[in-house]
């Protein structure tokens, strides 16, 4: 709910869920449905509240745009919150990727049809604007795999500035490694075999659609690729007051951000922090 991110995880099934679960196992021949689970079903909820009423709504706004619709154009058995449906449309037109009227952008257009999020196509398209694509795309890999993290209690310690650019370098030092330095390096690092495998093979789906060669000489342009990070997931960077350990995410009531022809990112005055300049 903070930054208004998705992720898959495991959770309990409603009541609603299970008896549909005990259908289909007994679809085929005869059998006993035993409900292994820590909670009992008379504790369970009746029914969970639907997807579209919980999740971010910045795909499928994305997606109505592309089609040149709104999402008030649509009927749907549940209606989407007007308030989240805006808040959507705000957080894509400052990304680049719709306009005012909540029409699509180069950027939206160019992006639209790759296999990733909203906030990963805008930092591939800052990064296609200031030319070094090639790199961005391996990035985007990683961020689109969930990160490399085996144990996400415990990071790469390969950068410390940022969890996306931690995972970079990981991915990016474990690809250049036969096969049995890779597995010592990847024990050592904390990186996950499935998640590796997984940011590999839409590596190789990026270049397809892009028809760009990935190129892992990074050093060159890291600080781009920071900047191309601010530029698709400001909602994600998280700032301290320098008082404690205590963290908070930037939202929009703090910071002044719009992701466009050229822009200050920037906290609010009571934090002398500047996060960096955009530049398209």
């Amino acid at each position: 709910p903070e930054t208004g991110g998705t992720l898959l995880a495991l959770g309990v099934l409603p009541q609603g869920r299970v008896e549909p679960q005990e259908g289909r196992v007994k679809r085929f021949r005869p059998g006993i449905f035993v409900l292994c689970a820590h909670l009992e079903y008379e504790k369970r909820e009746v029914m969970t509240v639907p997807e579209i009423k919980r999740l971010s709504l910045t795909t499928l706004v994305l997606h109505c745009a592309s089609f040149g619709l709104r999402t008030h154009d649509l009927t749907f058995d549940y209606a989407p919150d007007a308030d989240k449906v805006r808040e959507a449309e705000i957080h894509l037109q400052r990304l680049g990727l719709i306009d005012e009227e909540c029409k699509l952008t180069d950027a939206g257009e160019n992006t639209i049809d790759l296999p990733i999020g909203p906030e990963t196509s805008a930092m591939l398209w800052h990064a296609w604007k200031l030319e070094y694509l090639d790199r961005a795309i391996v990035l985007a890999a990683v961020i689109e795999a969930g990160g490399l993290r085996k144990d996400f209690r415990f990071g790469h310690d390969l950068d410390h500035t940022s969890d996306h650019l931690d995972g970079l370098k990981a991915f990016a030092q474990a690809i250049a490694l036969h096969a049995a330095e890779r597995k010592a390096f990847m024990e050592l690092h904390n990186i996950s075999y499935k998640k590796f495998a997984a940011a590999q093979d839409l590596l190789r789906d990026l270049e397809r659609r892009l028809t760009e060669r990935a190129s892992f000489d990074l050093d060159a342009v890291m600080p781009q690729l920071r900047q191309s990070i601010v530029a698709g997931f400001l909602n994600q960077i998280f700032i301290t007051n320098g008082y404690d350990d205590k963290v908070r995410p930037i939202k929009s009531r703090y910071t002044q951000y719009a992701i466009g022809q050229g822009s200050m990112c920037r906290i609010s005055p009571e934090t002398p922090i500047v996060i960096g300049e955009l530049r398209m």
